[in-house]
């Protein structure tokens, strides 16, 4: 008789290679997918601040509007109404200081109340209110001081006649 040796069989040595394989590649799984979880983590330990914070700075520019309106009938008569305070305005700034290259005229805008679809049906126009005519002078300049100082002196072009809006 033979004795029977106790041999692995071939079934079972690939079985355990099989198992070893799969449990090698589990833990490297696990391993990898632990390593991402510590780093993330380890990033939120870092704080971003993004928000406002307050403080005063000084300009180095500044920029003024002073507009003015007629009111009229011919346009002839409002041009030369919106041309003399276009000049006073001009005056007034260059009595304060401001060069002619700092102020700016603005062009002019015209209003023609019969000319508006809406306006026709509510209230009639007189004829001496036909017209509204808008102009301004902008002032841009590095003086900024001076330009807060002129703002609260700008009632001096009402007692001139200027119509400020």
């Amino acid at each position: 008789m033979r004795e029977h040796t106790a041999r692995p069989s071939t079934k079972f040595i690939s079985a355990f290679i099989l198992g070893l394989t799969l449990s090698v590649g589990i833990f490297g799984a696990g391993y990898c997918i632990g390593k991402a979880v510590y780093q993330s983590r380890l990033l939120n330990r870092f704080v971003t601040v993004k928000g406002l914070a307050e403080r005063d700075v000084k300009s180095d520019l500044g920029i003024f509007e002073i507009d003015y309106r007629e009111v009229g009938g011919t346009l002839v008569d409002l041009n030369t109404r919106i041309q003399h305070d276009q000049s006073v305005v001009v005056a007034f700034l260059k009595q304060h200081g401001f060069a002619d290259a700092e102020i700016i005229t603005q062009p002019l805008k015209l209003e023609d109340k019969l000319a508006n679809a809406y306006q026709l049906n509510s209230t009639p126009v007189s004829a001496d209110q036909r017209y509204i005519v808008t102009g301004g002078i902008r002032v841009r300049s590095a003086q900024v001081d001076l330009i807060q100082q002129v703002n609260q002196v700008t009632g001096s072009l009402l007692q001139q006649g200027v119509p400020l809006t």
